[in-house]
C-alpha cells in the first residue's frame, strides 16, 4: 500500500515538471518565432507562411546557426542580414559555401524557408 502511495506521488512530480519543461520550451519557441508578414501578404495565404517561416527557423538552425550565429552575453543571437546578403545566398554565390550550401545539403525549397525565416524575423537592435 506504501509502495503505491509512493509511486502515485513520484508519477504526479514527473508529470507536473513535464508540463513545466514543455510549457517553457512552448514559451521560449513562440518568442523566438515572432514574424512580421510581408505587407503584400493575402489573409489565406498567412498560414502557409507562418508554417514556412517556423521550418525556416529549425533548418536555420540545422544547417547555418553553428558558423553564423554570434554568444552576446552568454546568449546566442542570430545576426541581422540585410537583404542584399540573403539574395546571394539565394543564389549561392558565396564561394565560402560551396560545400556546405550544395544542392544535395540544403535543397532550393529549404533555403528559400531559411531566406523567409532570416528576412521577416522580428530582429533586436545590435545583432
Amino acid at each position: 500500500m506504501e509502495n503505491t502511495k509512493y509511486r502515485s506521488m513520484t508519477l504526479k512530480y514527473i508529470v507536473t515538471l513535464a508540463f513545466l519543461v514543455f510549457g517553457m520550451f512552448n514559451a521560449m519557441a513562440q518568442k523566438q518565432t515572432a514574424f512580421n508578414y510581408p505587407d503584400d501578404i493575402v489573409d489565406s495565404a498567412r498560414k502557409q507562411f507562418s508554417e514556412d517561416f517556423k521550418k525556416g527557423l529549425i533548418l536555420y538552425k540545422i544547417n547555418c546557426a553553428r558558423c553564423h550565429n554570434k554568444l552576446v552575453n552568454g546568449k546566442e543571437i542570430i545576426p541581422n542580414f540585410s537583404l542584399p546578403q540573403l539574395m546571394d545566398y539565394e543564389i549561392r554565390i558565396f564561394p565560402e559555401h560551396n560545400e556546405k550550401l550544395t544542392d544535395n545539403k540544403v535543397a532550393d525549397e529549404e533555403l528559400a524557408k531559411i531566406i523567409l525565416f532570416l528576412r521577416y524575423r522580428q530582429k533586436k537592435a545590435g545583432n
